[in-house]
This record gives C-alpha cells, sequence and structure tokens, in this order.
C-alpha cells in the first residue's frame, strides 16, 4: 500500500537537494505500487510525458551518471526497456507509455520519478526539434501557405502533448494533420505535403497504420479518431515512434493496457480493422535467400491453404531494377488527360486497401468509361463481378491482371467494363476495359492502378469475393511495387512525356483537390 506517495513525490520535486541526496540511495521507495487507474494523474500531463521520455531514451550510464537515477531503478528500466533479448534498438523493446508502467520496474517510486523529471525539463533536447519553417526543406520552408498551417497548428493549445504551446514535438503534427480538416480546405496540398515530409524518412519497425492514407471517416470525426489522437500522445514517449504511423506494436501495447481500452473502447475496433489484416501473425524465422517481406508473404498465402509455386519465382526476388526503371505508359488512350488524385504517402478517398496497398498505387481520376489500354503486353485476368460501393474482389471491385510473365503483373481496379478475358494474350496499347467505380472506389470514378508480385497463376474463377465489409483474405499477388510512369505533365505546361517514378507522384483527395492536383496527358 502507498504511504504518502503523493506528498513524496511533491517534496521530491519541490526540493532539488533533497533530489540529489536521494539519488545516492540504492532503492527508492521498496517499488511501492501507485494507486490503480491514477498513476498518470499523479504528475501533470508534461511532467510524465518528460518522465517517460527520459526511460525510454537514455542508456544505462546517462540514467545512473546523468540523470542520478539510483543503479538497481536504472539496470532495471533498461532490462524492461530491451525486452526479452536483452538488447535495446532491436524489434522486442517495450517502450513504456504510462507511468504505471514505469513504477511497477523494482526499485522505481517517487525519487527516481523526480529525477526523471528534473532531466527531462532540464533537457528539452530529448524531444523532438521544435518544427519551425526555418526546419522544413527549402521547398516547403518557402511556402507561405505551408508556413500559415504550421502556425496555425501550433496556434491550438489543445494539440500541445508536451504541456508547451511554443514548441511542436512530432506528434502534435500528426494531431495537427489528423485534424487538419478544421483548417481551410486550401490548405490540403499543403497538408499533404507536410505528411509526406514527416514520413519520408520511416525506419519502419513492422505493420503500421499511415494516418495519410486512413479514410476520409476518421479525419477528425468519430471514435476512431479520437483513438489515433489518444495514441498520437500515448506514443510522444517513444523515441523510435514516427510521427504519422501507428504501429502495430504500440497498437497491440494500448490493447494491452486496461485503463486505455476502457478509456477508448473503439482502440478494438481499430485493432479489428487494420492491426488483424496488416499484422497477420506470420513469424517467419528462416526467410532462406528470400527477403523477409516476401517470405512472410509466401508464408503467410501457405497459411491460409494457398498453393504458391513449388519453384522460384521472380516476384520471390525484389523487384528487378530494369522492370522498375522501365516507364509504363499511363494506361489511357494517347492524348487522354487525367488528374491523379492519390499518390504515394498522400490522403486517399475511402478504400478497402491498406497502407501497403497504397504506397505505391496511383488513382488516376478519369470520366466514367474513360478507355483503359494496356499499358504492357501479357496475359489477361479479369475479376468481372465487382458492385459499387463494395469491398468485392479485395475491395478492388471489377479487377484485372495482366500477368508480365516475369513474375509481376499490372493491376488495374475498380472498372466498369471489359473488353478482354481470362486466359487472353493482350499488347501494349490494346483497350482491356473501361474506367468506372466499382468496389470500394467511393463516390468519384477512377483508375486505381499499381504493380504487383504474384506469387501464384491468379485464379479468377475462385477467388471472387463479395462483401460489404472490409474482408481479409489475399489476392494471388504481393502488395505494390515501385515503378516508372511515362507522362506528359501538362500542370507545369510539358509537351514531352518524361519518366515519372510512382513515388512521385502528387495529389490528394479526389473531392477537394480537382484544381490543385496535377494533370497529365497520355503520351
Amino acid at each position: 500500500m502507498r504511504h504518502g506517495w503523493l506528498a513524496t513525490l511533491a517534496l521530491a520535486l519541490a526540493l532539488p537537494g533533497c533530489i540529489a541526496a536521494a539519488g545516492e540511495e540504492e532503492e527508492d521507495g521498496a517499488n511501492d505500487a501507485f494507486v490503480s487507474g491514477k498513476a498518470d494523474g499523479a504528475l501533470g500531463d508534461a511532467d510524465a510525458l518528460r518522465a517517460l521520455r527520459v526511460a525510454n531514451t537514455l542508456d544505462l550510464i546517462a540514467l545512473r551518471d546523468t540523470a542520478k537515477v539510483a543503479k538497481r531503478a536504472a539496470q532495471n528500466i533498461v532490462a524492461r526497456r530491451a525486452g526479452a533479448d536483452g538488447v535495446l534498438g532491436t524489434a522486442d523493446d517495450r517502450p513504456f507509455y504510462t507511468l504505471g508502467e514505469l513504477d511497477a520496474v523494482s526499485y522505481v517510486g517517487p525519487v527516481a520519478l523526480a529525477h526523471l523529471v528534473a532531466y527531462g525539463a532540464a533537457r528539452p533536447d530529448l524531444f523532438d526539434p521544435s518544427l519551425r519553417p526555418a526546419s522544413l526543406p527549402a521547398e516547403l520552408a518557402g511556402d507561405p501557405n505551408a508556413a500559415g498551417l504550421i502556425a496555425a497548428i501550433a496556434g491550438d493549445t489543445s494539440l500541445a502533448i508536451d504541456g508547451d504551446p511554443a514548441t511542436m514535438i512530432s506528434n502534435e503534427w500528426e494531431l495537427g494533420l489528423l485534424f487538419a480538416h478544421h483548417f481551410a480546405a486550401e490548405q490540403a496540398p499543403h497538408i499533404t505535403a507536410l505528411r509526406g515530409y514527416l514520413v519520408a524518412n520511416d525506419p519502419r519497425r513492422g505493420p503500421f497504420i499511415n494516418i495519410g492514407t486512413l479514410y476520409r471517416g476518421l479525419f477528425g470525426e468519430g471514435d476512431l479518431a479520437d483513438v489515433i489522437a489518444a495514441l498520437a500522445h500515448r506514443t510522444a514517449v517513444d523515441p523510435m515512434h514516427i510521427a504519422g504511423r501507428i504501429y502495430a506494436p504500440e497498437l497491440a501495447s494500448a490493447l494491452a493496457d486496461r485503463d486505455f481500452a476502457n478509456a477508448y473502447p473503439a482502440v478494438q475496433d481499430l485493432a479489428d480493422e487494420f492491426l488483424a489484416v496488416w499484422n497477420a501473425h506470420v513469424d517467419v524465422t528462416d526467410p532462406g535467400t528470400l527477403p523477409l517481406d516476401r517470405a512472410q508473404v509466401r508464408a503467410l498465402l501457405q497459411l491460409r491453404g494457398i498453393a504458391t509455386f513449388d519453384t522460384a519465382y521472380p516476384a520471390d526476388r525484389p523487384m528487378p531494377a530494369a522492370l522498375a526503371a522501365t516507364a509504363f505508359p499511363l494506361p489511357f488512350p494517347t492524348g487522354t488527360e487525367i488528374v491523379c488524385m492519390q499518390g504515394n504517402n498522400s490522403m486517399s478517398a475511402q478504400a478497402s486497401h491498406g497502407p501497403e496497398e497504397l504506397r505505391y498505387a496511383l488513382d488516376l481520376n478519369a470520366l466514367p468509361l474513360t478507355p483503359v489500354v494496356a499499358s504492357a503486353a501479357g496475359t489477361a485476368y479479369v475479376y468481372d463481378d465487382g458492385r459499387p460501393d463494395s469491398y468485392d474482389n479485395f475491395g478492388y471491385g471489377n479487377m484485372l491482371l495482366i500477368d508480365l510473365h516475369d513474375g509481376y503483373a499490372l493491376l488495374y481496379a475498380h472498372l466498369s467494363t471489359f473488353t478482354v478475358a481470362t486466359g487472353q494474350s493482350v499488347v501494349a496499347g490494346q483497350q482491356v476495359g473501361t474506367v468506372g467505380n466499382t468496389g470500394a472506389a467511393g463516390a468519384d470514378s477512377h483508375l486505381h492502378f499499381q504493380v504487383v508480385g504474384l506469387f501464384r497463376t491468379p485464379d479468377p474463377a475462385h477467388e471472387k469475393y463479395h462483401s460489404d465489409v472490409p474482408i481479409a483474405h489475399d489476392g494471388p499477388f504481393n502488395g505494390p511495387e515501385p515503378f516508372v510512369m511515362s507522362a506528359i505533365d501538362v500542370t507545369d505546361g510539358d509537351a514531352v512525356a518524361h519518366p515519372i517514378a510512382s513515388t512521385a507522384f502528387v495529389g490528394g483527395e479526389a473531392a477537394n483537390l480537382r484544381g490543385a492536383a496535377h494533370v497529365y496527358r497520355a503520351p
């Protein structure tokens, strides 16, 4: 039972001299426990953030010699943080997200917490650098609209996670961009650019939810938006967290936190909708000669009873550089002009496709029944029973795969009609169908176009799924690959087709950016 815990901590915080003396002790409160459910309320939000961030950041020597945490407390903090393998910076690390988790560590009590708070207050550099226009890339720093958006986010005290509205840690950007619908509609392209900047150098740690690709229903509306906002607060203490992402381990940790799950019951809905699909519980301990992500895809298909190729297939290897550098023509007849409404790391219209499937995909806005042509020769596989406003055929609706016979295929989704049949050979430039809005395409007709890896021969006759809710079935293909397209950027006044990487296409939500997104012409 806690004996005067709050009073002890208050005294320790108020008397720095006493803190220094207490810090020389080997033990701290004999690991008295916080009162259940009130751990995070024992300190102000800013102090709690500082204590947790310091505990998640410093190594053993720094905790002992610089932060003045007692030896056993420091050792146990680092040991718990390092996870089962005992090594910091690996996949099984267990950062502290709540004061309750930190206080549960042996020999950690009010004195150790007081030292962590004091050190954090004296070292604001432990947090992300204050994000100001001067710290941005030149193209953003010189954009008065982007600067204005930053100022608007910084000026909204409801977004201040660290208790200091004068600074902007990265998670505050995350919140600001999540709730950016509060800002003027013309800010949409700048929001998209800032999102891209935040996640440009993401050292990924497993599956994640990409804030920038969540469908519009989550942008600042409803219970799931509240959960994401709460997760942004919670993950601010983790120095490995990248703003704009909610990682599977972070979500799993929140689910395991009874207090958090009770306060935000919609976190289970978030897990059901995203984590169950992206974190498929496939553990590949020996990928052999395959890249780990491809070995996981193959294992996932096999786990679900899907027979894969018996021998090595090109899709089991990284996309050949020659293929990635081949400029596929825009999949429309010569002269057709389209708006790229969704590219890499931009906002998207509602869709069933997860972030990994959006990463190198393009949503090309075009009028209904606009002809679609093959961008390369191959064999057609037709999924032709998709309905509008459904998750039929993995959410792609009427879908066409053109097998390039090198382990990869071109995928065309949301089509209205087809002009080819399964098994038919097609040549580049041949019409294969027309634009529509079948599947999870939203109200705006468009063509979803990407390059995917095949792990077995497509079988449309046995792979047609009808559903009005998201489904977790995998198709016979891997996630998208980065590729190059040949297109004329009419927005920039070009008259000549230039190769453009799928990661470089710009745009935003179709509903907001019809006039602002770039316009391209098929060469």
